[in-house]
């Protein structure tokens, strides 16, 4: 099992676990809840590190060996998180989680991140009759205007040019690109064919759409395969 496999790798580093919880959310990587056998203390009892959030990534996704997935993927994503703390983006409301220890080898990588113990993610709310019932129609719109404030925030400085690092590390990260397009952009119109009300009326934006992301898709990566890659 892989929850034994992954308390035994860390059972000699500063994260050892008593227990691992399997966790919803994310594809690509088998995503648990880890209660630490050894608090940290940060100088605040409060806060002191109980918990940790244990991503377990192998060469392919969850529960489908046949679907290979790049390692790489871990890098990138450390990568990421490091350039999503700069104040700028960071809010009362949006955080962003710190990476305490990632590992990584040919066959596996192991990534250590902050736990946000007192929050409950949205897919959780929606389903629960309860919490559903709590979540007033205000407060949802709310939340979802703050995130797309937060995500235009983002797009706007990962455009500046100061940013040109940032984005050519992400740039280079063709295996994921390729994924992302294909379960994304590759199936949304054959999923909203479910849906004909909406295709129906949306069917020339969405087509072109489409079209935009393959040529994109399409300028990355002669891009990362010129001369200077």
């Amino acid at each position: 099992m892989e929850e034994q496999d992954l308390l035994q790798q860390l059972k000699d580093t500063p994260f050892a676990c008593s227990s691992l919880t399997r966790l919803s959310g994310g594809s690509a990587n088998y995503v648990y809840r880890g209660i630490l056998l050894d608090v940290i203390p940060t100088g605040d009892e409060f806060w002191n590190v109980k918990s940790v959030i244990v991503k377990y990534s192998l060469g392919h996704i969850p529960g489908n060996a046949g679907f290979k997935l790049d390692l790489s993927r871990c890098s990138v994503e450390n990568i990421v998180l490091e350039y999503m703390s700069q104040p700028s983006l960071l809010t009362m409301k949006v955080k962003v989680p710190v990476t305490y220890f990632l590992d990584r080898n040919a066959h596996r990588g192991i990534a250590i991140q902050q736990d946000f113990r007192h929050s409950t993610d949205i897919a959780s709310i929606i389903r629960s009759a309860e919490l559903s019932n709590l979540w007033m129609r205000s407060k949802a719109l709310s939340t979802s205007q703050e995130v797309g404030h937060w995500l235009r925030c983002f797009h706007e400085w990962a455009s500046e040019p100061q940013q040109v690092d940032f984005r050519s590390k992400i740039g280079r990260n063709v295996p994921m690109q390729r994924l992302k397009h294909k379960v994304t952009y590759g199936t949304f119109i054959d999923i909203l064919k479910n849906f004909p009300d909406i295709l129906q009326k949306n069917i020339g934006v969405l087509e072109k759409v489409k079209e935009r992301a393959e040529l994109e898709l399409l300028d990355l990566a002669s891009r990362n395969e010129g001369p200077d890659q």
